[in-house]
């Protein structure tokens, strides 16, 4: 009779220690689970943000690139027009100036055949030895030029270079002569100096000023 009374006291107290203790693990596996749930919330929000991060870099990445091949492509775009433009000025440069040396050549033809053409060449003369120094001197030029060389003329011309350098000074006319439009080439005796005053050389001089000049303009 007791056991019985006993045992029906006995398993309300087992009911209730069985619920207690499965209401105390229901509770740590309810606070372990937010745990774990926050954990991995707070991992997955540290992976996305690391994903976004990485992605913006890579993005930059790109942008930078393709602004760099935007920008080398402008750049080459540029350099192609800069180029052409600048081979299109040069021959047009050229042709230019094969058109000024060819009005030059029929004006010089036309000058060699006036009456200030010997005075010229004289003047030139003086002008050729006094830059080599006086001396002794071989005067080349084109054959129908020797008349404007006469003895006297000669004499007059070293007697100029003499005075303006201080050396003794003579000139001789070569036996050799030139084919050119017109002009002198005065050669030291020792043919170690010469001036070269034809008007081939000196067009030729011109030519390079005024391609020079015309860079410059470009530039």
């Amino acid at each position: 009779m007791t056991d019985s009374v006993e045992e029906k006291e006995g398993r309300p107290d087992e009911l209730v220690a069985f619920n207690r203790i499965k209401s105390e693990i229901e509770d740590i596996a309810k606070s372990q689970a937010e745990e774990i749930t926050q954990s991995a919330k707070e991992q997955s929000k540290l992976i996305l943000d690391a994903a976004k991060a990485e992605g913006e870099k890579i993005k930059q990445e790109i942008l930078r690139k393709i602004e760099n091949e935007s920008r080398n492509t402008k750049i080459r775009e540029i350099s192609r027009k800069k180029l052409s433009l600048k081979m299109e000025y040069l021959a047009a440069r050229e042709e230019t100036i094969d058109e000024l040396i060819v009005e030059a050549k029929t004006k010089l033809q036309k000058f060699s055949a006036s009456k200030e053409y010997g005075t010229f060449l004289q003047k030139i003369a003086v002008e050729s030895g006094i830059s080599i120094g006086g001396g002794s001197f071989v005067l080349e030029m084109r054959k129908e030029d020797n008349t404007h060389f006469s003895g006297d003329a000669l004499s007059k011309i070293s007697k100029e270079i003499q005075e303006k350098t201080g050396v003794d000074t003579k000139i001789t006319v070569s036996k050799k002569t030139l084919d050119i439009l017109g002009g002198i080439r005065l050669i030291r005796e020792d043919n170690k100096l010469l001036v070269d005053n034809t008007f081939e050389t000196r067009m030729e001089r011109t030519k390079e000023e005024t391609r020079v000049k015309l860079l410059d303009l470009l530039n």
